[in-house]
């Protein structure tokens, strides 16, 4: 989703058009989005088939991001749009760090509307090095995977 939200020079897309885009990447017979982007959550948690929820420990989170930053420093994510080098600033940060309390009950609440979907939820990060072999186990696969890392992963077509 970082993709499609972020234009060079890290300039959001508007809500319409994130949400456009976000339903033709989902014409496809199969998919996988990454992304907690709320604009879009509703669509893509109805249509996906599986559910995959990174709810790891804020510690770990703050940990990656900043790993993250020092690995890409100065230089743009595979993940992301052109023109968009890797940053940590303090808005991110924090929206990271108050993830867990103020989001993450949110994403649970939007999960109980969705019985019938298959939800794999990992709360440690260890159990995450598997999650590659347990996707490429899931045929025709139409999932969406929340994070509140705003993610390691990418969109995979």
């Amino acid at each position: 989703m970082d993709t499609i939200f972020w234009q060079p020079g890290w300039v959001p897309i508007k809500r319409e058009k994130l949400i456009k885009e976000t339903k033709k990447l989902m014409e496809k017979d199969t998919w996988i989005i990454d992304g907690n982007y709320s604009a879009t959550m509703d669509i893509r948690l109805k249509e996906a088939d599986t559910i995959i929820f990174l709810h790891f420990s804020t510690i770990c989170c703050l940990y990656g991001i900043t790993k993250r930053r020092i690995q890409y420093h100065k230089q743009k994510r595979p993940d992301l749009a052109a023109g968009c080098p890797e940053k940590l600033d303090w808005e991110f940060f924090q929206y990271v760090r108050k993830f867990n309390k103020q989001k993450a009950p949110h994403i649970y609440e939007l999960l109980t509307n969705y019985p019938d979907k298959q939800q794999i939820i990992f709360k440690i990060d260890p159990s995450y090095k598997n999650f590659f072999k347990i996707v490429a186990k899931i045929p025709k696969t139409r999932t969406i995977i929340i994070s509140n890392e705003k993610s390691k992963l990418f969109f995979i077509s």
